[in-house]
């Protein structure tokens, strides 16, 4: 139960000081994220040769949600100076799960990582780089994980400069990017594989390894690495405690905006559609899509001055997404235009074993 409180004559509220993680400590620390994103197309136009279509394109959009999850175990084997040098990381969950909807027909999708419940060893190499040796388990195709952090990501959030209750700070992009997890599904997962004819990609509505329709496409953390990010967090006066654990609570205020990053993309030829643009001879290279996204999340992160770490963060917003595309095939041309609007929650929570 989280009871709220004020934070009255603390010395931390009275004198400066540095928000700064112990990685001294003699213990392991549990970091469960959950990164939440529901989404439905509200308006969508297509136009084939000046003539605008009825029901959209395809006979798709709807809705859709998706639930990210990836608990770690974070041991720290070695440090100098306060910071970690060799770290014991176990990769406990990573799974992923939720719903779509393609051609009016609900889908639900469900899919883990073949690196959920390796162990691996981070270490800092001579040359500042971070270096890591599988201790457990075989290391899959497609992951990254010379792209994982000996830190907490949430260390990313915090100011490096002595603070008091009051004070404010900016975040810039990269920290957001790191503090929030956005690029640990492309680096637990695996990018996605190409996908090839039909019965390459695995079963109707997702499959282990499953493209866009297995839950990995879409508006997703990988795709948010790519917006252009800002905030501000300020050390309110408010506390909160948490499982016997006082905590101060930082207000945070983030907002995003960008182009996403799309592929080219051919159309096929008769095989969609039922006719009409679709049904033309392939072979012609259609026009690369424009996406533009739009987000703004509140929330906090709930700091533990007793135990010198993060507690947890939980971030809720909304996001507009909308896309336009211009096409042609031989004499033929064709744009579509949708617009789609979205719930974003992100919730991590930190624990000491």
């Amino acid at each position: 139960m989280k009871i709220l409180t004020c934070l009255l004559l603390s010395p931390l509220a009275l004198l400066g000081t540095r928000l700064t993680t112990d990685y001294s400590a003699d213990r392991t620390l549990r970091v469960e994220r959950v990164m939440t994103i529901s989404s439905e197309v509200v308006d969508m136009v297509v136009v084939i040769d000046g003539e605008e279509r009825e029901g959209g394109f395809g006979g798709g959009g709807g809705a859709s949600e998706r639930e990210l999850t990836i608990t770690t175990l974070d041991k720290v084997l070695a440090h100098t100076d306060g910071a970690p040098t060799k770290v014991l990381r176990t990769l406990e969950t990573i799974s992923m799960e939720g719903s779509m909807t393609f051609r009016d027909e609900p889908r639900d999708f469900e899919r883990s990582s073949e690196s959920e419940g390796l162990v691996l060893e981070l270490s800092l190499a001579k040359n500042g780089d971070m270096e890591y040796e599988i201790k457990e388990g075989d290391e899959p195709e497609g992951t990254d994980f010379a792209s994982l952090m000996l830190t907490q990501e949430l260390d990313s959030l915090l100011s490096d400069e002595e603070l008091e209750e009051g004070d404010s700070w900016d975040l810039e992009a990269e920290a957001l990017i790191t503090g929030l997890g956005l690029g640990l599904e492309e680096s637990l997962f695996g990018r996605p594989e190409p996908q090839g004819e039909r019965g390459e990609r695995g079963e109707r509505g997702g499959g282990r390894r499953g493209g866009s329709r297995g839950g990995r496409g879409g508006f997703n953390g990988a795709a948010m690495k790519n917006l252009d990010w800002e905030g501000e967090a300020t050390w309110t006066d408010k506390t909160e405690e948490v499982d016997g654990v006082e905590c101060i609570v930082i207000k945070l205020e983030l907002e995003a905006e960008g182009t996403l990053p799309e592929r080219e993309f051919r159309g096929r030829g008769g095989r969609g559609g039922g006719g009409g643009f679709w049904s033309l001879p392939a072979g012609n290279i259609l026009g690369v899509p424009e996406t533009t996204v739009e987000l703004e999340l509140e929330g906090h992160l709930l700091w533990s001055p007793k135990e010198q770490r993060a507690v947890s963060l939980s971030l809720e917003g909304d996001f507009i997404q909308d896309m336009e595309r211009d096409m042609s095939r031989n004499d033929r041309e064709m744009s579509m235009s949708s617009s789609t609007e979205g719930e974003i929650k992100i919730e991590i929570t930190v624990s000491a074993e």
